[in-house]
């Protein structure tokens, strides 16, 4: 059997500056990256910048579930449009022409009639499916009877 089996062309080469995969295929082997990493004791923080923009609705949401369960023990600093991919964090800072609109909790702003990033959820036609989200990682926090504001993570993701 060949090692490569049912994983495609993993196995190919690399281009320099890695001209010959795609964007969503390199946002997935920085994530992979970032995944050894942090198995081999790191620690730290991970900057991102639109990581999954390019990558398959699928693979975004393997990336998310590996980002809760594999990278909790890292800061993670995340630029995103795609309100799923913040929903878990621990704390949201929303911007608006480089100027901090608000910044908490996602329940808590979602919880808000005043706030941005409520209207934001609203417009995406997800509003209940991220509640129910920010609501999840909200219990899990208060089940191990940890606070956003205690510097420990919950098995949310910081931002």
């Amino acid at each position: 059997r060949s090692p490569s089996r049912g994983l495609g062309d993993v196995y190919k080469r690399q281009a320099e500056g890695g001209s010959n995969f795609s964007v969503g295929e390199r946002a997935l082997l920085c994530f992979g990256r970032a995944l050894l990493r942090t198995h081999a004791g790191g620690r730290g923080v991970l900057v991102l910048d639109e990581a999954t923009a390019s990558v398959d609705p699928e693979n975004d949401a393997r990336i998310q579930e590996m980002m809760k369960t594999q990278l909790s023990n890292i800061t993670v600093l995340s630029v995103a449009h795609r309100l799923r991919t913040v929903a878990f964090y621990d704390l949201v800072l929303v911007l608006q022409q480089g100027q901090v609109l608000e910044y908490g909790p996602p329940l808590t702003l979602l919880e808000d009639p005043q706030s941005a990033f409520r209207a934001m959820a609203q417009q995406t036609g997800e509003f209940e499916a991220l509640v129910a989200i920010a609501k999840k990682v909200n219990s899990r926090s208060s089940e191990k009877g940890s606070s956003t504001d205690s510097g420990e993570n919950d098995g949310g993701v910081k931002v």
